[in-house]
């Protein structure tokens, strides 16, 4: 097959609500663009890609939605980078090695846009809520390597 790229630009539009009906997402701004680039090669027994995704900054939760009234909850931009190299030892065998994150990127959510005001929906009485992907979520990079088989 050869060297190929492919590159990839998706506007996300709509807006979303949390449990309670608050509008959560870009509200009142331009929603977040996001990208996905990739770079793949596949020749032979032998293939490899590489990806970076982007996400730009945008409100993620409304000014109406944090414990302060008129301060947003704002994510900054982030960017992810994977990329992987499979070995077709011969018809339905695969040997494969995956790394993720491999920039150790940090997704930080900030309360009105101030980076000492790490934000993350918290848990009020009566309700309940998870700060995951939100306000400072360290993934870390990580790696799989495996084998497959088809039947």
């Amino acid at each position: 097959m050869g060297l190929g790229a492919h590159f990839q630009v998706t506007h996300t539009w709509s807006k979303g609500y949390d449990q309670y009906g608050n509008p959560t997402g870009a509200v009142n701004q331009a929603p977040p663009t996001t990208v996905s680039t990739s770079l793949i090669y596949d020749k032979g027994r032998f293939n490899a890609d590489i990806n970076w995704d982007y996400t730009s900054r945008y409100t993620s939760y409304c000014s109406q939605c944090t414990e302060v009234p008129g301060w947003p909850a704002i994510t900054d931009p982030f960017s992810w980078v994977t990329a992987s190299v499979h070995w077709r030892a011969f018809e339905g065998f695969e040997v494969y090695v995956e790394g993720r994150n491999l920039t150790n990127a940090i997704a930080r959510t900030y309360l009105n846009g101030n980076s000492l005001l790490p934000w993350a929906p918290g848990q009020l009485v009566g309700q309940s809520a998870s700060g995951v992907g939100y306000g400072y979520s360290a993934y870390g990079r990580s790696y799989v390597a495996g084998v497959s088989y088809r039947f």
